[in-house]
């Protein structure tokens, strides 16, 4: 649930962009794809100097698959591996989508294709990762980016319906009691049912309850670094063994964290303005 509304609201996002940038495909690997490959890959990086340092090293395979979140080197990697794929994924759809003015197919079946062929791929991605990772957490969030793609498509139908009448609050509540119901009976849910329920339900709140406070705000531009580097300070006070003092663990590690996403997002904010912004009009 850490990471699904970041996947549903990336398909929005891209949806939404495409719709409104006529040379969105044209720049879409360079400003999208290799700009959060370098992030994560510049942070993989550091785990490695850090495991070095401390003794454990892996193999040249397990290096390899880690700059790409196929393996993890003490990180978190799964996400970007899912992310990297969705993405991929995304920008193949709007290649087929360009192929399918050449079929003569009409422009008003352009955004269906795009679904289409994302929620194709979606579906080989999640038994491709059944099958050779297992883990839930690999397959779990999978169809929340298509999900998001599908609200940015029928958001003004949806918004209409949702706010005639009483279905708002009809649907808030049968969306309530089935997440509640379901993590009770079902417990971990390797279809990812409840990951879109659950992201269809914050939806739904955020459109009565207004998220916005300067912390939310600081730790929203802090957000990716915080998720890719907050095992730093994990692993190195484990092996100092400060880790059998839970309480001096936690109080070191919290600022700790802070600090390192902090100082991260400005080294990334000044290389991505270098380049990805510097003597370019390029959409972001």
């Amino acid at each position: 649930m850490m990471v699904t509304m970041y996947l549903f609201y990336s398909g929005y996002g891209l949806m939404e962009s495409q719709r409104k940038k006529s040379d969105y495909k044209k720049h879409f690997i360079r400003n999208r794809f290799l700009k959060i490959l370098l992030h994560f890959d510049l942070a993989v990086i550091l785990y490695i100097i850090l495991l070095l340092l401390l003794g454990k090293p892996f193999s040249m395979l397990e290096y390899a698959g880690s700059l790409v979140g196929w393996y993890s080197v003490g990180n978190d990697n799964w996400f970007i591996f899912v992310i990297l794929a969705l993405y991929a994924f995304f920008y193949l759809s709007l290649c087929v989508r360009q192929w399918s003015k050449k079929w003569l197919i009409k422009e008003k079946y352009g955004e269906g294709i795009i679904l289409t062929a994302v929620l194709v791929l979606c579906i080989l991605l999640w038994f491709g990762l059944y099958f050779t990772k297992g883990q839930e957490w690999w397959i779990d969030n999978i169809m929340v980016f298509p999900l998001g793609i599908s609200f940015s498509i029928f958001k003004p139908q949806i918004e209409e319906w949702i706010r005639k009448g009483k279905n708002y609050y009809f649907v808030f509540l049968i969306l309530t009691v089935f997440l509640v119901s379901w993590h009770s009976l079902v417990g971990i849910d390797k279809k990812g049912i409840c990951t879109c329920l659950f992201a269809l339900w914050v939806v739904l709140l955020s459109m009565k309850v207004k998220f916005d406070n300067k912390i939310l705000q600081w730790l929203g531009t802090l957000a990716f670094s915080i998720y890719i580097l907050q095992r730093l300070p994990m692993i190195a006070l484990t092996n100092a063994g400060i880790n059998k003092n839970a309480l001096l663990f936690v109080i070191i590690v919290i600022p700790s964290v802070f600090i390192i996403a902090y100082l991260y997002n400005c080294f990334l904010k000044r290389m991505d303005k270098r380049l990805f912004e510097k003597n370019s009009a390029l959409p972001s």
